[in-house]
C-alpha cells in the first residue's frame, strides 16, 4: 500500500483515493458538525429572565375554576401600592393528593383580606375559613394566571397550589 498523500494512496481494495478527496470529506464533516452543534444550540429552550412584580400587577379579579364553576375568588384593590381585597370561597371535594375534584358549591360570601402584604414580588394574606384562619401567597405567573399557595391549611391537610385565572374586565 503506498503511503504518499500528497499523490494519493491505494487502499486495500486498490480503488485509488486522492488526498484532495479526502481533505474534501473532512471539510463536509467539519462543515456537518457544526452546523450540527449550531442547530442543537439554537434548540436548547432559553430561559426568560425574571419579571420584576409590583403590586399594581395584582390589581384586578381572579378565579379558579373546576368545570365552570368558581371555587375560589379574589379580587384585589390597589391604591398607591396599599393592596386590599376580598375573598370568597366555595365548598369543594378533593382527591386522595388534595387536587380539587368537584365543587359542591361556588364562591360566595365576600369576606376581607386579613393582612394584606405584598414582598419580593408576591402577595401574601390570610382570610377566615369556618372557624379556622387560613395564610395564603399569590403569584403572578403571566399578566393572565397567578399560582396560590396554601401556606397554612384547616387541619393541616395538604392542598398543591391553585392556578387563578385574571377575569376580564366587563366592557
Amino acid at each position: 500500500m503506498r503511503t504518499d498523500l500528497s499523490s494519493g494512496f491505494t487502499p486495500a481494495g486498490g480503488a485509488r483515493i486522492a488526498a484532495r478527496t479526502i481533505g474534501a470529506a473532512l471539510v463536509v464533516f467539519a462543515t456537518t458538525a457544526s452546523c450540527a452543534v449550531s442547530l442543537h444550540a439554537q434548540a436548547v429552550p432559553h430561559k426568560p429572565a425574571p419579571i420584576t412584580r409590583e403590586p399594581k400587577d395584582f390589581a384586578g379579579t381572579w378565579k379558579a375554576v373546576k368545570n365552570g364553576k368558581v371555587f375560589f375568588l379574589l379580587k384585589i384593590a390597589v391604591d398607591h401600592d396599599k393592596m386590599a381585597g376580598t375573598v370568597s370561597l366555595g365548598d369543594v371535594k378533593v382527591d386522595e393528593k388534595g387536587y380539587v375534584a368537584e365543587v359542591i358549591s361556588e364562591a360566595a360570601d365576600e369576606q376581607p383580606l386579613i393582612q394584606p402584604r405584598f414582598a419580593d414580588g408576591k402577595f401574601s394574606f390570610s382570610a377566615k375559613e369556618e372557624d379556622e384562619i387560613v395564610s395564603f401567597e399569590f403569584v403572578l405567573l403571566s399578566v393572565t394566571r397567578g399560582e396560590l399557595k396554601y401556606l397554612t391549611t384547616p387541619e393541616d391537610t395538604p392542598v398543591p397550589p391553585l392556578i387563578l385565572l385574571r377575569q376580564r374586565a366587563k366592557p
